[in-house]
């Protein structure tokens, strides 16, 4: 019962790692490697320093964002901006 129990959760271990690095996300267990090696517990905004990083270089024509019609809605103790559908340049 044990021996089963135990090839039970290797197998599963073994299957979820392999799905991990079948779907392109085999970059969560060199993260999580970085994050223990350097003794947190938890992802920080700091982590790009560890990792490779892409620069995004400037368009030859840049075009500003198109301007919303902004709907503001104070509250008592919380001031809230609404964006309304029309203003919204997707379109659901």
């Amino acid at each position: 019962m044990l021996k089963k129990t135990i090839r039970s959760v290797v197998v599963g271990l073994v299957g979820l790692i392999a799905v991990l690095y079948l779907t392109g996300n085999g970059f969560v267990f060199q993260l999580v490697a970085k994050v223990l090696e350097t003794g947190r517990t938890t992802a920080g905004i700091d982590d790009y320093l560890y990792f490779d990083n892409a620069e995004i270089p400037p368009r030859d024509n840049p075009q500003a964002w198109p301007c919303t019609k902004i709907l503001i809605a104070p509250q008592a103790n919380h001031p809230s901006i609404v964006f309304t559908k029309s203003s919204r340049p997707w379109p659901f």
